[in-house]
């Protein structure tokens, strides 16, 4: 995971040059909060996150459609824990449970930049 000031995202697809963006997949970006990664101590990158929001989740539902810069993003479903995870920390998966982030489909591609 390398962080960058800007991505490209690609409609129905995903993060152009990601080499995980798959047409029609419900799993395009992975979409988590920094008051996330500070409760569980962890850094950007860590829970293999694409975008880190300023701003808390909690607001945030499956089936809404956010406006990220250019793009459109509409959040599918919460991420599950996996088994990565207790690399990072013994015990992560389970603590973490309903908290990783949300996933999302690109339903209109266009840039975004840190910040947006």
């Amino acid at each position: 995971m390398v962080e960058q000031p800007q991505l490209t995202l690609l409609q129905g697809k995903g993060i152009q040059g990601d080499r995980n963006a798959c047409v029609g997949s419900p799993r395009q970006i992975l979409i988590t909060a920094q008051a996330t990664l500070t409760r569980f101590g962890l850094k950007p990158g860590d829970l293999r996150e694409n975008l880190v929001l300023d701003e808390g989740m909690e607001t945030l539902s499956s089936g809404q459609v956010i406006q990220i810069g250019d793009a459109l993003i509409r959040l599918t479903f919460l991420c599950e824990p996996c088994a990565y995870l207790e690399s990072l920390q013994p015990g992560l998966t389970r603590r973490i449970q309903g908290n990783r982030g949300m996933l999302g489909m690109v339903m209109q591609g266009g840039a975004i930049a840190q910040h947006d």
